[in-house]
């Protein structure tokens, strides 16, 4: 490594590579008031990291490099425009102190990965039409919405660029919509850096790419990145032929009832994500949709826990449909969810006929003696069930009738609890589980 040097110290340098097979090379500073610089062509650099250098230097540098394959320029000052240099010869090229404000300086770094020099006037690859663009690194500079719709065009059909480095520049949401657009179908992309950028999609655009290509990739961890529904929209695309990822972490963002429809309505036929965390947002089928997902997609699930969720009986008729296919969960606990009578009409439709299915708990669920008796109906039927938690419901002594009669023909169920919970005056008018001494009939004449 050198620091700044004199002619006698450069003079020096390429003397040393010319003559050794010295293969890494990193000059801190040239001196780019001077374009005129000797640079040996006989050397064996593969890899060279240049602290500074004028585009005139830079251009010598590479013609003169037959074995380069790594190039990293700090900060290339750029006047004067030649495009007959190639970067095809590149597989990193690191950019990091140039400063791209606007095509004609994009048109610098881009025109030239299309130019034909190297191969018709150095013809350098006998075995090959050229080496592979694998990394580029442009961040740390000034590209706005108009520089990153030019990348995007010219790098959309792109075969070997894996890493592109756009972090730390100007790019907004257009200019996230032109690189998502045209890297949809590029499938040799995997890692899009789009960090402190100012659009509000940076995070989206890159995981979306990400779980596009990255075939290694099995868990993505998005928390608290403020994903909105328009949002997630990029991420439910990008899922839907996923056949890699198994757990996506979404918890603590923006996201209300409308992404988490464009999440069911993407996810339904993949079956690789086992797990979904959309814990902590605004919408209120959060857990009716994480909960699908394990339902369709985990084999290994037996215990359902959705306990105080605020499920109601939408998200429940949701849960229902999918127990009716599922044969792997025995116990599935919904308290606290306010699923109501409809609620419970609809679980008494997906346990009907339920052969693996034995334990239940719709304990504070606002059911009356009207959805008790779907639940009886049930229980005529269900050879599988042996355990019901109705306790701290609306029950009266009409509904332990319905269950008493239940009870006379059902000979697997061993638990059932119809606890009231509330033992104090101060809550005597609440409506929960009353049943008096008829109703306590009732159960005891089916117990005989």
């Amino acid at each position: 490594m050198y620091e700044r040097a004199d002619n006698t110290v450069f003079s020096t340098i390429f003397l040393i590579v010319a003559q050794t097979k010295l293969q890494k090379l990193r000059l801190i500073h040239l001196d780019y008031t001077t374009n005129q610089i000797a640079w040996p062509i006989q050397s064996t650099l593969e890899q060279m990291t240049i602290g500074d250098c004028s585009y005139h230097q830079y251009r010598i540098i590479l013609c003169n490099s037959l074995g380069l394959r790594t190039l990293v320029i700090g900060d290339c000052i750029i006047d004067n425009i030649d495009p007959t240099v190639s970067s095809y010869a590149l597989t990193t090229f690191d950019s990091t102190g140039e400063k791209l404000n606007n095509i004609t300086t994009l048109d610098s770094l881009l025109l030239p990965f299309q130019s034909p020099f190297w191969l018709n006037n150095k013809k350098w690859f006998a075995t090959c039409d050229y080496l592979t663009l694998i990394t580029v690194d442009l961040s740390r500079n000034e590209i706005g919405d108009i520089g990153a719709q030019y990348l995007a065009a010219t790098l959309q059909n792109h075969q070997t660029l894996t890493n592109l480095d756009l972090s730390y520049n100007r790019i907004g949401n257009n200019g996230m919509q032109y690189l998502n657009d045209a890297f949809k179908e590029n499938k040799t992309l995997i890692k899009l850096n789009l960090k402190h950028n100012l659009g509000s999609y940076c995070i989206i655009v890159s995981a979306s790419i990400q779980i596009r290509n990255d075939k290694a990739i099995t868990k993505l961890n998005l928390m608290t990145n403020k994903i909105s529904d328009t949002g997630v929209q990029y991420l439910a695309d990008a899922l839907q032929n996923n056949k890699v990822l198994t757990i996506l972490e979404l918890s603590y963002n923006q996201i209300g009832n409308n992404g988490m429809q464009y999440l069911s309505d993407t996810l339904k036929e993949n079956k690789t994500l086992l797990e979904l965390n959309l814990k902590g947002n605004p919408g209120s089928y959060c857990t009716i949709v994480s909960a699908a997902i394990q339902i369709r997609n985990d084999k290994t699930l037996t215990i359902l826990k959705l306990s105080m969720n605020q499920i109601g009986h939408i998200g429940t008729k949701y849960l229902s449909d999918l127990l009716q296919t599922n044969q792997m969960i025995t116990m599935m606990d919904l308290s606290g969810n306010h699923i109501g009578d409809t609620g419970a009409q609809h679980l008494a439709n997906a346990l009907q006929n339920n052969i693996t299915f034995t334990e239940l708990n719709l304990w504070h669920n606002e059911i009356s003696h009207i959805g008790v008796q779907y639940l009886a109906d049930m229980l005529r039927n269900n050879t599988a069930i042996t355990s019901i938690d109705l306790s701290k419901n609306q029950i009266r002594d009409s509904g332990a009738k319905y269950l008493g009669d239940a009870l006379q023909n059902n000979k697997t169920l061993t638990k059932l609890i119809l606890d009231s919970y509330y033992y104090d005056d101060d809550h005597a008018d609440k409506k929960t589980n009353i049943i008096s001494d008829i109703g306590a009939q009732f159960l005891a004449d089916a117990l005989q």
